[in-house]
C-alpha cells in the first residue's frame, strides 16, 4: 500500500497493506499533471470524525513542496515509556503521484512502485484515486467505497477483481483478519465515465488543515534530523 493512503485509512486497517483498497487500471486522464499548487504548502492531517474507534491521538502531517517536487509524511507521538517519537516518510520513494480531473471530481492518483517484476497470478497493479476540493485553506478528502465499487464488479456493470473475506480458515476472525480488495478494469476514458456515472466516493474521510509558520518550522527540524523511513516490502 502506498505510504500516503496507508496513513490516511483508519488505524485499524494499516497492518493489511493494500488488502483493503479500491484501486483502478487507469486514472481518468493520462497523462497524469505533476502538480497541482493547490496541494504546495504544509497540512495537519485531521480525520472527519475524530472521535471514531480508528482516530489516533498522535499529531500527523504532509508536506509538499514547490511543484510538487517532495512529499514528506511527518508524524510526532509518543512511545510506550512515554518518550516523544518522530517519524518521517519519503512518500514519492515507494510511489508514483500525479493528479488528473473529471467533470465531477479532482483527483490524486497513487501507484505503488512495482518491486519485482511481476509474476502469473500477481494482483494487477493499479491507481488509488482519491477526490478532493478546496475549502478556503483546507483540503477535503473523499475515498472511493468499496462496497460500492465491488456491487459494480459483482452486477457486471464494470470488469473487475473482488476479494473479500471476514475470518481465518478455522472460522476464527479479528481485525488483521479481514480483507476486501477491489480491482476495477478499464481504460483512462472508461475510468472517467465510471466516476462521472456512479457516485463511488464516500462521505469526507481526512481534513488537510494549513499550519502556521511554527508548526512548520517545526516539520522542517523533523525532516532534517530523522532519516526518512521507507516503506517495508
Amino acid at each position: 500500500m502506498n505510504q500516503l493512503v496507508r496513513h490516511l485509512l483508519p488505524l485499524a486497517l494499516l497492518a493489511l497493506t493494500g488488502c483493503n483498497t479500491v484501486e483502478f487500471q487507469s486514472p481518468p486522464t493520462l497523462p497524469l499533471a505533476a502538480c497541482d499548487p493547490v496541494w504546495v504548502g504544509d497540512w495537519k492531517v485531521l480525520e472527519t470524525e475524530p472521535d471514531s474507534p480508528s482516530s489516533s491521538t498522535d499529531e500527523q502531517y504532509l508536506r509538499v513542496t514547490a511543484e510538487c517536487k517532495r512529499w514528506y509524511w511527518v508524524g510526532f507521538g509518543v512511545d510506550d515509556a512515554g518518550k516523544p517519537t518522530v517519524e518521517v516518510d519519503d512518500i514519492q520513494a515507494e510511489q508514483e503521484l500525479g493528479f488528473a480531473s473529471t467533470e465531477k471530481h479532482q483527483i490524486l492518483a497513487l501507484r505503488e512502485i512495482p518491486k519485482a517484476p511481476a509474476e502469473p497470478g500477481d494482483k494487477p497493479d493499479g491507481y488509488l484515486l482519491i477526490d478532493y476540493r478546496q475549502d478556503d485553506k483546507t483540503l477535503v478528502l473523499a475515498q472511493v467505497d468499496q462496497s460500492r465499487a465491488a456491487r459494480l464488479v459483482i452486477d457486471d456493470q464494470v470488469p473487475g477483481w473482488v476479494e473479500k473475506r471476514d475470518r481465518r480458515a478455522d472460522g476464527t476472525t479479528e481485525a488483521w483478519s479481514k480483507e476486501f480488495w477491489v480491482y476495477l478494469f478499464g481504460s483512462p476514458e472508461e475510468t472517467r465515465a465510471v466516476l462521472d456515472t456512479h457516485a463511488l466516493y464516500g462521505p469526507p474521510s481526512h481534513r488537510l488543515e494549513a499550519v502556521d509558520a511554527a508548526t512548520s518550522a517545526r516539520l522542517s527540524a523533523a525532516i532534517a534530523k530523522t532519516p526518512p523511513k521507507t516503506q517495508e516490502p
